[in-house]
């Protein structure tokens, strides 16, 4: 999740936090399907770090919505 932060942040910064939420949640329907018809342990292992990766740039859009309500 640490680097999928890193680059959803990046990219949420660049073209805006409605495309990379949006991105976050099909590449996480993709990779949760994946899971789901992984062959063996290893895929499994391997989709479930790619399903982490996206989730975090879930979290890039709310992140700044919620220090804008802390502050004011």
């Amino acid at each position: 999740m640490m680097f999928g932060s890193f680059t959803f942040g990046i990219l949420a910064d660049k073209y805006g936090r409605r495309r990379v939420i949006l991105i976050s949640a099909i590449l996480n329907t993709i990779f949760g399907i994946f899971t789901a018809f992984a062959p063996s342990y290893y895929w499994i292992l391997l989709a479930r770090t790619l399903v982490g990766f996206a989730v975090s740039g879930a979290t890039q859009g709310y992140v700044k919505i919620k220090l804008i309500i802390i502050i004011i």
